[in-house]
């Protein structure tokens, strides 16, 4: 990454960022084999996309949807994106056999006190 002019962010050690003139211009989010990349120009995630090809073997899988059992969904019009661990939960429950549970918004009642004794 320090080759491609990224530096590791000092709050997270998946983060790196590329800055030029001061100005953020991608972030690059690496976990083992997995990457997500962050830039406002798309000339910039294709370019580093390409210079990442020339050392590693890469599969692009265009835009993000999955990235470490966390779902990722994009509103252009709204400009939100929205993170969802439904699918996670669900193989957690079925792989305890817990996947006939059923949920319960609020299992103590409001003003419960718990105390150890």
């Amino acid at each position: 990454m320090q080759e491609l002019g990224f530096k590791k962010s000092q709050v997270d050690d998946c983060l790196y960022i590329l800055r030029e003139e001061g100005i953020v211009v991608l972030l690059v989010l690496a976990h083992i084999d997995n990457m997500a990349v962050v830039g406002k120009e798309l000339a910039h995630v294709e370019k580093y996309k390409a210079d990442l090809m020339k050392h590693v073997d890469i599969t692009d899988l265009r835009k993000l949807h999955y990235i470490l059992g966390i779902q990722v969904k994009q509103d252009h019009t709204a400009q939100t994106i929205t993170l969802n661990q439904t699918a996670y939960i669900c193989s957690f429950l079925e792989r305890f056999g817990m996947h006939n549970s059923h949920p319960v918004s609020m299992p103590l009642t409001v003003k419960d006190c718990l105390l150890v004794t």
